[in-house]
């Protein structure tokens, strides 16, 4: 059974690192959410920007299962 994407908030810092991770919409496979967490606290980011300066920002990022 392929699990549906799970979409998540991820909070990112200034720096580029996750700060904190939500489940937004939720996949029907806990398990998939679970995987999409711990993949969310490792990524590293392009921070966003406000005047040219780097800033914490929430993004909305969705998590597509792959079949292998």
């Amino acid at each position: 059974m392929l699990p549906r994407q799970a979409i998540l908030l991820i909070h990112v810092s200034r720096d580029g690192a996750t700060l904190e991770a939500r489940v937004f919409g939720p996949s029907n496979l806990a398990t998939f959410n679970d995987q999409a967490m711990d993949m969310a606290r490792n990524l590293r980011w392009n921070p966003a920007q406000k005047n040219g300066e780097p800033v914490d920002a929430w993004v909305q990022w969705p998590f597509q299962p792959v079949r292998q």
